[in-house]
């Protein structure tokens, strides 16, 4: 760590840093008083910290939309198209991935389902319901999928996704055939993602100071997105100034080292 106790050069007293734990902490937990203090004012509810799915006091989470949304949903195109559409708009199952089907039946099941949402368009406790008896189903049928292969697949397309979604450009970048253009800037926004990340990782490798907490802080905020039903990428931007400085770290490290090497062979060379 960086801060160090003892009296030896460079020291911190154990009085002082209980004093800047102390501030620290204080720092922390004022804006979460005021959070809550304006909650209790506005919904005249005591909630220190933001609802998990953003809702207001007494407003239907719906669970088993929710549950359906994660047995399936993978990338923010399905975020975009489906997942922020409902309740309010329509359901459109041939907008669904095929992934979202694990059986003819299924899909029979699901456009119904669709259908009867789609007259109301509202998730009531009945319509509710049928998505968390169809999320049970598919989540039962196929268990490491739905606890370990799709979070990993959300996680992964948080992190390594081209942050083009609040550029006009289409969802399916990738399709080069539809869009020569914004294919290549999408994957050379992808390219660049990739560089950030690997500059990062390096830079982590080399153990600079305070590189433990913020592994920690890699390690428990992908967990953490491993819990998200609809990716968005911008749940990653948290880790992007740490990252950026581990790269400075990284091409600190790579610049010294050829610039030593350069100045090695130049000497090798002026005593031959």
């Amino acid at each position: 760590m960086g801060l160090r106790r003892g009296d030896g050069a460079g020291a911190i007293s154990t009085r002082k840093l209980a004093r800047m734990a102390v501030v620290c902490l204080l720092l922390a937990l004022t804006p979460f008083a005021i959070w809550t203090w304006r909650n209790e004012r506005v919904f005249h509810a005591f909630v220190p910290l933001a609802p998990r799915l953003a809702t207001d006091p007494g407003e239907d989470p719906h669970p088993g939309w929710e549950r359906w949304m994660k047995s399936w949903c993978l990338d923010f195109v399905s975020t975009y198209e489906i997942y922020w559409n409902v309740p309010g708009d329509t359901l459109d199952v041939s907008a669904l991935p095929a992934r979202a089907f694990d059986s003819p039946a299924q899909y029979e099941e699901t456009a119904k389902l669709a259908s009867d949402y789609n007259q109301v368009q509202d998730l009531t406790p009945g319509i509710d319901a049928r998505f968390g008896k169809l999320a049970d189903e598919r989540i039962n049928a196929h268990p490491l999928r739905s606890y370990l292969w799709l979070p990993l697949g959300r996680m992964a397309d948080m992190w390594l996704r081209p942050r083009v979604e609040n550029l006009p450009i289409d969802l399916d970048w990738w399709v080069y055939s539809h869009h020569n253009a914004e294919t290549r800037f999408s994957w050379a926004y992808a390219g660049l993602n990739a560089l950030y990340l690997l500059l990062g990782f390096a830079g982590l490798w080399l153990r600079p100071r305070f590189w433990l907490p913020m592994l920690a802080y890699f390690v428990l905020r992908s967990a953490m997105l491993m819990t998200v039903e609809a990716p968005e990428a911008r749940y990653t931007l948290e880790c992007f100034p740490m990252l950026f400085a581990l790269g400075g770290v990284a091409l600190y490290r790579l610049t010294y080292t050829v610039c030593l090497f350069v100045l090695r062979a130049k000497a090798s060379a002026g005593r031959d």
